[in-house]
């Protein structure tokens, strides 16, 4: 059994429907993503890690669920996807290649080279990733060969996210900044601090959104930093996702919604 005993905590209501910028919907049973360490959406898929080792497929659209592959994912730190493929780093710091269709696997470069990693996403096929001193690092994930980009100016980051030809980073003073992947050279987006309390962020359509301690789900321009607010009853989210068409976020009693941003 996936889950045993769940607390069947609800964020919210789920007789709501999507009716506008911000509303939200339960997708599948209350509290069946409790054990959730981390996850990444592509295209109407989300696909997580938990806490027993599992990696399962969720359906964006109803909750449907299934396990795949074995229990051997205990140990992600992080999970990421791009080239129609997942990509995960481990707390060791090694790297590994998934095949979502059937939780097949193998590792990419040396074990344990991405150790001091603290933020990480795929864009443009390849990984980008700040470390602990710093450094801005780009690695093929084909061979696993890395290397540094630009100066070692991302000792803050907390939040890295790719969208259209840039890099994006949210750092923890709560500034947001624009990073041009070719020379690692960036600029701040909007006003210094302005992210501050962020709990959780993704990117869909081209513009960010967050959620923060005060529960406000925000949604931000990535050109000019401009923001607004959407919906003020987002206290509980531990995660957000962008899935096709639809933001998906987890509570912390382990239940997924859907959320409108049009």
């Amino acid at each position: 059994m996936r889950t045993n005993n769940l607390t069947m905590a609800v964020l919210l209501s789920a007789t709501v429907a999507l009716a506008g910028p911000g509303s939200w919907k339960q997708l599948g049973k209350a509290g069946d993503w409790k054990g959730v360490q981390t996850g990444t959406a592509m295209g109407d898929k989300l696909y997580t890690t938990e806490v027993g080792g599992g990696l399962f497929v969720t359906d964006a659209t109803t909750g449907s669920w299934k396990q795949i592959g074995e229990r051997v994912f205990g140990k992600t730190a992080f999970i990421t996807s791009g080239n129609g493929k997942l990509y995960s780093m481990e707390t060791s710091g090694s790297l590994y290649v998934i095949n979502p269709a059937d939780g097949s696997w193998k590792q990419i470069g040396k074990a344990g080279a991405w150790g001091a990693t603290t933020a990480g996403v795929v864009h443009d096929g390849k990984l980008y990733s700040t470390e602990v001193n710093g450094g801005l690092y780009v690695t093929d994930l084909t061979t696993g060969t890395w290397k540094a980009i630009g100066k070692p100016e991302y000792g803050n980051t907390v939040v890295l996210f790719s969208s259209g030809s840039k890099l994006y980073s949210i750092e923890k003073a709560g500034s947001l900044f624009e990073i041009d992947p070719a020379t690692g050279s960036w600029k701040g987006i909007g006003k210094p601090g302005d992210w501050r309390g962020t709990t959780a962020a993704a990117v869909l359509d081209g513009k960010l959104y967050t959620t923060e301690t005060t529960g406000k789900l925000y949604e931000s321009d990535l050109a000019t930093g401009t923001w607004k607010v959407l919906a003020k009853d987002f206290a509980d989210t531990v995660v957000i996702f962008s899935a096709k068409n639809s933001l998906l976020t987890i509570g912390r009693g382990g239940s997924l919604y859907s959320v409108a941003v049009k």
